[in-house]
């Protein structure tokens, strides 16, 4: 396989988000001597030609208008939800999509839908550490500077996991959980990965509704989030003490966070779902692994391929 002018192309928090960081943990390790060792991060400059590069685009809500047009993408697992649709021409390589909302969004045909890239960890052989957290909550990584959610955890005994710390950090504590809540949807797909329950949380107006739906419906389970509401000041807070407010929100979120983990119906996908969704995505991991080896991408659907 050659890697000279293949980019991983991905979303880069600027505090960090594991979701989108998995792309440089994954990939590497799933399509070894592939990539050229360089990223086209899609807030940052960018490196590379456009003409020349290939685009490796992976796990994320990436599909939309910001994807540069001139270079060849190939696209693996990516949704789309943000933004405007893309203007999709013969340099687009589909070979899987997150879900079936993205390939209706999209125009694209039915055997690209499969599932979130991140479920391929199942095949990534990792150290498990025994369960030694009862319950976890992970908020999105946007959430975890919008209020002391740490300390609402510490107060209820949850186990406070931290979306914006390394991949390797996230997903052990994911899997030393016996229960995982979430506003972040790679913290239910890692869960739902390791076979462990979890709950969805929306505590927050940017939690993308799209984006948790069509992953979702790729594994046959409803989203239906359990909402709490914001620990950030809002404009009723005026004239009302900081500290006093920051107090009372705190006291109102214990109360809320304690009765969704004595209250909430946590979800797993079916066994059977799960297996054949993470047996799609391994078959078209295999084809693409054969494509970059002879140099033809004769596997991947393209604009006027049928």
């Amino acid at each position: 396989m050659t890697k000279e002018g293949v980019k991983l192309y991905y979303f880069k928090a600027a505090a960090g988000n594991f979701g989108d960081d998995l792309n440089g943990w994954l990939w590497d390790r799933l399509l070894p001597n592939v990539f050229d060792g360089t990223c086209y991060h899609r807030q940052s400059n960018r490196e590379g030609n456009d003409n020349e590069d290939t685009l490796f685009v992976g796990i994320g809500t990436l599909l939309n208008e910001q994807i540069p047009p001139s270079p060849r993408k190939i696209v693996f697992t990516s949704g789309a939800g943000y933004g405007h649709r893309p203007r999709i021409d013969k340099s687009w390589l589909f070979y899987a999509v997150r879900g079936p909302m993205t390939s209706a969004e999209l125009g694209l045909p039915s055997n690209v839908t499969l599932g979130d890239g991140a479920m391929l960890l199942s095949s990534v052989e990792i150290p498990r550490p025994e369960r030694r957290f009862d319950v976890s909550y992970i908020p999105h990584h946007k959430s975890a500077s919008l209020g002391p959610w740490k300390r609402v955890c510490e107060d209820l005994g949850i186990h406070y996991i931290d979306s914006r710390d390394s991949v390797d950090e996230v997903l052990g504590q994911i899997a030393g959980s016996d229960l995982v809540l979430t506003e972040s949807l790679h913290g239910a797909i890692v869960a739902d990965t390791y076979r462990i329950p979890w709950v969805a949380i929306s505590a927050h107006s940017h939690i993308n509704a799209f984006k948790w739906r069509d992953w979702c419906a790729s594994i046959d389970v409803a989203y239906r989030p359990y909402r709490l509401p914001s620990l950030s000041p809002t404009s009723r807070d005026r004239g009302i003490p900081s500290e006093f407010r920051r107090s009372t929100r705190i006291m109102r979120q214990r109360r809320l966070l304690k009765r969704v983990v004595s209250q909430a119906n946590p979800l797993l996908s079916a066994e059977g779902i799960h297996r054949d969704v993470t047996d799609g995505l391994l078959e078209k991991l295999e084809l693409l692994k054969h494509d970059f080896m002879v140099g033809r991408f004769e596997s991947a659907y393209r604009l006027g391929s049928g």
